[in-house]
């Protein structure tokens, strides 16, 4: 920092906006001095070497190294401040205490929802323009895909780079990769753009609609081979249709599903599909996104594990086992699905078209976004999205055409990305009321999907929607079904981490695997301190194959639970160390101390708010003295012992404590009408239903 600092003041900063203090506090209580090996202040007027998150600390550490003869320097990156990161020549004597080491995540403030505002705003006027009548609602429909495949970064990063701004937009800054897009965001910030390169801009036509050409041919073949691998599903749902008894009204609750995925449907089976079979309502299934044969694997959606169909769904993918099932992915027809494909392919040479003739960019007020780097993506986005988006409305169409919706509540597991929003869409306009059932706690970046109601599991969810301008309610969660032997002394510690989820990975890199490393130092030192602990670490479902391995194999007395059910792990364990995850707010409802280990950029997040501050950390060494005491109270049952999981389930969920019973909200009565009390909607959903009933004005 130079001295003074700043009060930020960017159009993305809600009122009032961060102050210099506020960042000063965090800033210093993220850095660490080599020679005091503790917190401190920064050095004024100290140039400042800037390591993106997928970049490698080495170079970070070189170029510090390089810049300390000339003055003091503050190395900026994840992980700088963790000492089995730093090169032996930082240990050395005398050590260097020129040199500073700052989170990267320290810079953050505000959360990525406020931050990303102008972003996704000025991302759905494009998409808009781009595809003008190509698509209805383009905007909404895509802005959820182009956000997860050229805009993710910017997106994950916006909030701290708009940090590095307010607090450095007068030192001498260099960034060890120039193309990592925050700096290109960090110098629109601060004024000082960096310069375009002309070469750039005249190619981006022959460039852009090159990869389209290319993507064509990708699209039509994988469309092709989805449809054959979907033949078994088309089969099923009609012996389905012929197995219903035809008299019976259609269903007034459905669940939107995604059968070749277990995970992301199980808090919908569970919450909402086992409750209103129990209540004796009548019950059917949407299949979406995906309805090929097989089970898709949790690491790498492309593998297939198993060729069950409708795997992912367990019990409720038996025959017989809802009322109805029908499909809004493809129409069933050959001669419909190939006549789909032709369309949406004629229309995306019209988008193409406009894309081509623009300039290669996504501007907001004062930062532009580069499209270049992310033709491939792009020309994805409007090859292979759309084609998804128009078999999805036609299949949607046409699941309309054979029963009524009209008044039916339809629970999607997601309907963001574009299949899910255009089947949202034709559902919504048939007089349905759809209801996102988020899957998950904690989101700081939930994606807004156009659902008439998002369900969330908890209270601090509903305020991340409505940051967003949207409506959520906390309609619970599901819970485990835990079964705990009573040990004295307690010997089992379990650590749960997500660090290395395929989602993050980013040019080979994990930029978060170094504070897998950390937490994972946890059962050493801990070991050291209560001697007879057993220790047990669970990855992420989701996680990389690589990363785990790599760490596992450094790891002394640290079983590794992969493939093992939470209820089971979280049965095995009398203590819980996590990092931030849903895993966290399941936990807190099965009676164990939870331990969290909180990053640099979520500190200070309204996410945490809820949870108690003494079983947070970010090192290692911070924690293992308040474990320990934890321990020691659970030995002689201190009722007290789980007095911080009690608060934070309180602040969570309310004075109970308890997660809000779904069944109670949506089952108990009429499920439309119920869902319209519980909370509101947004008001043009509503006015468009008020319009279809005569009620307008």
């Amino acid at each position: 920092m130079n001295g003074k600092v700043a009060a930020v003041s960017f159009a993305t900063m809600p009122s009032p906006p961060r102050s210099a203090d506020d960042y000063r506090r965090k800033v210093a209580a993220y850095t660490r001095t080599i020679a005091g090996r503790g917190d401190a202040e920064p050095h004024a007027g100290a140039r400042v070497v800037v390591v993106p998150p997928a970049a490698s600390l080495k170079r970070g550490f070189d170029r510090a190294r390089a810049l300390l003869a000339s003055g003091p320097v503050r190395l900026v990156a994840h992980g700088a401040t963790l000492e089995a990161r730093w090169p032996a020549w930082v240990r050395a004597s005398p050590p260097a205490s020129n040199l500073q080491l700052t989170e990267l995540g320290a810079y953050r403030l505000m959360t990525n929802g406020e931050a990303n505002e102008p972003l996704r705003k000025a991302v759905q006027a494009w998409l808009g323009e781009i595809f003008g009548d190509a698509f209805p609602g383009a905007g909404q429909v895509f802005s959820a895909s182009c956000e997860t495949r050229f805009f993710i970064a910017p997106l994950r990063e916006r909030a701290i780079v708009e940090g590095l701004a307010a607090c450095h937009a007068g030192d001498a800054v260099e960034c060890v990769d120039a193309s990592w897009s925050g700096w290109g965001i960090f110098r629109d910030l601060i004024g000082k753009p960096l310069p375009r390169r002309r070469a750039d801009e005249l190619t981006w036509a022959p460039v852009f609609l090159g990869s389209v050409a290319a993507a064509f041919g990708g699209t039509a073949v994988r469309l092709a081979r989805s449809y054959v691998a979907s033949r078994p599903s088309f089969a099923r749902i009609e012996g389905e249709a012929k197995r219903a008894r035809p008299r019976e009204a259609s269903p007034r609750l459905w669940a939107a599903v995604i059968p070749d995925l277990e995970r992301v449907n199980r808090h919908v089976l569970a919450s909402v599909v086992a409750p209103a079979r129990e209540h004796g309502r009548r019950v059917g299934l949407l299949m979406i996104a995906s309805i090929e044969a097989g089970e898709r694997s949790e690491t790498d959606l492309r593998t297939r594990i198993s060729d069950v169909l409708w795997g992912g769904l367990r019990d409720v993918g038996r025959e017989g086992a809802v009322d109805e099932v029908d499909q809004l992915v493809a129409p069933d027809d050959p001669l419909a699905f190939a006549s789909d494909v032709a369309r949406a392919l004629g229309r995306s040479v019209r988008v193409a078209l406009r894309v081509a003739a623009r300039p290669p960019y996504v501007r907001e007020a004062v930062v532009s976004h580069p499209l270049r780097p992310h033709a491939i993506e792009l020309a994805k986005l409007v090859t292979l999205d759309l084609a998804r988006a128009v078999l999805a409305d036609d299949a949607t169409r046409r699941a309309v055409a054979r029963r009524s919706f009209d008044g039916a509540t339809v629970f999607f597991v997601g309907c963001a990305f574009p299949s899910g929003a255009a089947a949202n869409r034709v559902l919504q306009a048939a007089g349905a009321t759809t209801v996102e059932f988020f899957h998950g706690a904690g989101a700081d970046v939930p994606l807004d999907s156009g659902a008439s109601l998002h369900c969330v599991w908890t209270e601090t969810d509903v305020l991340a929607f409505e940051a967003l301008g949207a409506k959520a309610v906390s309609a619970g969660m599901p819970r485990r079904t835990v079964t705990r032997a009573r040990r004295r002394p307690v010997t089992h510690v379990l650590v749960m981490t997500n660090y290395c989820h395929r989602d993050d990975l980013e040019s080979g890199v994990w930029p978060l695997e170094p504070f897998q490393h950390e937490i994972l130092r946890v059962p050493e030192l801990l070991a050291a301190e209560r001697p007879g602990l057993r220790f047990r670490w669970r990855p992420h479902p989701s996680d990389g194959k690589a990363p785990i391995a790599r760490e596992h194999a450094e790891l002394a007395n640290v079983d590794l639970s992969v493939g093992t059910a939470l209820d089971d792990d979280l049965s095995w364990a009398d203590l819980v160390v996590s990092s931030m995850s849903t895993t966290v707010f399941e936990a807190l409802l099965t009676d164990v101390p939870v331990f969290m280990q909180v990053l640099p950029y979520l500190d200070g997040a309204p996410v945490l708010a809820p949870l108690a501050k003494e079983r947070q950390f970010f090192r290692a060494e911070e924690v293992i003295s308040r474990i320990v005491a934890c321990l020691e109270r659970l030995d002689r049952d201190d009722p007290d012992a789980l007095r911080p999981e009690r608060a934070s389930r309180v602040a969570l969920f309310g004075p109970t404590g308890e997660p809000t019973s779904i069944d109670a909200r949506f089952f108990a009565g009429d499920a439309r009408e119920r869902s319209l009390r519980a909370a509101p909607f947004r008001k043009d959903r509503q006015d468009a239903r008020d319009a279809r009933a005569g009620k307008g004005g």
